[in-house]
């Protein structure tokens, strides 16, 4: 038979045969068919995030059309190298969560990723890796400068500070009012708010 074709999931096939005296006799197969993978949906961590914690839950979503079986947790670091492929996990159904908690060795950028497979082999990844930075170092302030004691009455107040580990957004906080500082080069930060009467402010 060469123009019989089977579809996905399940199917039931009937052979018929007849002899010349005319005799006819048939038997048939039910068999399901499975060439599609899991589905993979990464949650946490986010992609592009900042995470502060060297522990962290590696967690996931997964679908298949028939019978999940396993995941491996993935992780390389900025390298490129692998931190991790050895945590699997058995799972089964047609949806499952999985969340996988995981201490990464040191601070830095990795990629992350699930690769799942169902009770017949086959297997799939998320679309693309996750990527996420590991920062557990607090920022350090230092070269501070201001011209506030050329202001009378009123001005604009000029504030630099040197910030090493910032890996985000520095602000200038005067009477609970955020200013977002800017980045003039390397670590330099420079932030400016305009006083228009006499008073006394506080600053960080």
């Amino acid at each position: 038979f060469t123009s019989v074709t089977s579809k996905e999931g399940s199917n039931t096939w009937t052979l018929y045969c007849n002899d010349t005296a005319g005799n006819v006799n048939s038997t048939n197969v039910t068999f399901y068919k499975d060439t599609i993978g899991p589905v993979v949906y990464l949650k946490s961590p986010s992609n592009n995030s900042y995470v502060t914690s060297a522990t962290q839950n590696f967690a996931a979503n997964f679908t298949d059309n028939l019978a999940l079986n396993n995941a491996t947790l993935y992780i390389w670091n900025s390298t490129g190298s692998v931190v991790n492929n050895t945590e699997n996990r058995t799972i089964t159904g047609t949806a499952n969560t999985t969340n996988i908690s995981i201490i990464l060795p040191s601070n830095g950028n990795f990629k992350w990723n699930y690769y799942v497979c169902d009770n017949n082999n086959n297997c799939g990844w998320n679309n693309s890796n996750f990527t996420f930075t590991l920062d557990t170092i607090y920022p350090t302030f230092s070269s501070y400068w201001d011209n506030n004691a050329t202001l009378v009455g009123s001005g604009t107040a000029i504030f630099n500070v040197t910030v090493l580990n910032s890996n985000g957004t520095v602000f200038l906080e005067i009477n609970n009012t955020n200013i977002t500082a800017t980045n003039l080069s390397a670590n330099v930060y420079n932030a400016s708010y305009n006083f228009t009467n006499n008073g006394t402010y506080s600053y960080k």
